[in-house]
């Protein structure tokens, strides 16, 4: 029927329907069927045409809450048109399903009830919940909280935005106050609008929260969820990324971690073009070097196979790099306890200083060459680092074939390197004894936060003479290689 006549037709039978008497049970029976065999036709045929086609037919899965009034129900459900449906009832509620079922054509198959306590929201809450994993998830499932208590909307509205479907009610813009009915033909379905979706807020703050404790993975995929649903994705991608490339730089995934920041920082600059104030516009300097540094790092990768450690340990770029990104990583692991895994990067750290300041003088730490060092003869070398030796560990020891961590400073020292100029080598010992002895090396112990303090302030100072050597700004460099404290730039 066209829709101009069904209106028309809707009108006269609902003048009808106002008119009649229910001064006795036995009038208002009459006209509740009268009601339910001629104007519910009529309403649910409009009430399709109207509302249907808003919605694409795009639901795979519907859940209702049935109170006192089935008509609601028999809407949305025609509506909506979903493949599955469950009906959430009360004991009360019980007989108005053979209503539902007859005026929409549910198949068997095609319906679930469950009584539960109109009373309990959790109880309501668990139900849908159930049943969304029962169904395997459906990316595009409905709840219309119509019907029911208070309680049962409750709690379908904390499912629903549990599993992100989206909300429905059947609302209405005329109000027969006698009949207390909606007048028929004015109901509408009115989706409830997700705040999380719209402004997503709160969701982004989440994962803020999950950037400033080095949850990368748990960050990008609420950005990555904000993207998809957000009016505006612009900012979400821009947080996705940043830690997308964050997360792939703190696991040194160097190659990843290049490719994302060289997204991120085309995505700002294209972004501030429009508006100078946009998110991280500020910081694009910043991002740059940091992009620098990542390329760095992503060739030596990519190209390491095809030079020597010597020949790497002579590249002031690549060097610097790497000893910043273990330095860094270090603090990062030091803002979450765990002290252990930091001084782990420290140790490489004061490893690393060690075999580039050997590699100026042509030493290469896995297969030494003493005949290639200039500026010394073997022999001399040889009684330096004997006497070394001998004081600080307690025996007369040849030059060695592979050069260890300490070893490598006793040869710093016996070269009169300026790096271990007032260098304390007993202390030194001392310190890499400690970690030595940690349980994520060949002992039992762990790092006390004492311990960790010295070691650490040993490293710093090495790592800042070796850096000074080299004409390098630390407190520059620690700058460009810090992670961006996302949480002071959003406010």
């Amino acid at each position: 029927m066209e829709l101009g006549k069904l209106e028309a037709e809707l009108e006269e039978k609902t003048r009808k329907w106002s008119a009649f008497p229910r001064t006795t049970e036995e009038e208002r029976n009459a006209a509740e069927e009268y009601y339910e065999q001629e104007i519910m036709p009529l309403l649910r045929e409009l009430f399709v045409k109207r509302e249907a086609s808003k919605l694409g037919n795009r639901y795979e899965a519907l859940i209702l809450s049935l109170g006192t009034s089935w008509q609601p129900l028999v809407l949305s459900i025609s509506a909506i048109n979903p493949k599955k449906v469950l009906i959430l009832y009360t004991e009360e509620s019980r007989p108005l399903l053979d209503k539902v079922w007859a005026m929409t054509g549910l198949s068997a198959a095609q319906v679930e009830t469950t009584q539960v306590d109109e009373q309990n929201p959790l109880e309501i809450y668990e139900a849908v919940k159930k049943a969304y994993e029962r169904w395997g998830k459906p990316r595009h499932i409905a709840i219309d909280f119509t019907g029911g208590t208070k309680a049962m909307s409750g709690g379908c509205a904390m499912a629903g935005a549990l599993i992100d479907a989206d909300l429905f009610y059947v609302g209405y813009q005329r109000y027969m106050k006698d009949l207390r009915r909606p007048y028929p033909g004015s109901e509408q379905l009115v989706l409830i609008p997700n705040p999380y979706e719209v402004f997503g807020d709160l969701e982004e703050r989440r994962g803020i929260q999950l950037l400033s404790e080095y949850d990368y993975a748990g960050a990008k995929l609420i950005f990555a969820r904000l993207e998809r649903h957000v009016p505006d994705p612009r900012r979400p991608e821009i947080l996705r990324l940043l830690a997308e490339a964050y997360g792939a730089w703190d696991n040194m995934n160097f190659i990843d971690a290049a490719d994302v920041m060289q997204q991120l920082v085309a995505r700002v600059e294209q972004y501030s073009r429009m508006d100078k104030n946009f998110l991280l516009s500020r910081q694009l300097p910043l991002l740059r070097e940091q992009q620098r540094v990542l390329e760095i790092l992503s060739s030596w990768v990519q190209e390491k196979k095809k030079k020597s450690s010597l020949q790497y340990l002579l590249d002031k770029e690549v060097v610097v790099a790497v000893m910043m990104v273990l330095y860094s990583n270090a603090l990062r692991r030091e803002k979450q306890n765990k002290l252990d895994m930091a001084t782990l990067l420290l140790y490489r750290l004061l490893e690393m200083i060690s075999q580039a300041s050997l590699a100026v003088y042509g030493i290469d730490t896995a297969a030494p060459d003493y005949s290639q060092v200039s500026g010394i003869a073997v022999e001399e070398l040889q009684n330096y680092y004997r006497q070394l030796c001998q004081r600080y560990k307690s025996k007369d020891q040849a030059l060695p074939a592979q050069i260890a961590l300490f070893d490598g400073y006793l040869l710093l020292a016996a070269l009169k390197d300026p790096l271990v100029e007032g260098l304390n080598l007993k202390r030194l010992r001392q310190q890499i004894e400690i970690r030595n002895n940690n349980v994520f090396a060949h002992g039992f112990d762990f790092i006390k936060p004492k311990s960790y303090s010295l070691f650490k302030e040993m490293v710093n100072k090495l790592l800042r003479k070796y850096l000074e050597g080299r004409q390098l700004d630390m407190e520059r460099l620690e700058q460009v290689y810090q992670f961006l404290d996302i949480a002071s730039e959003v406010g």
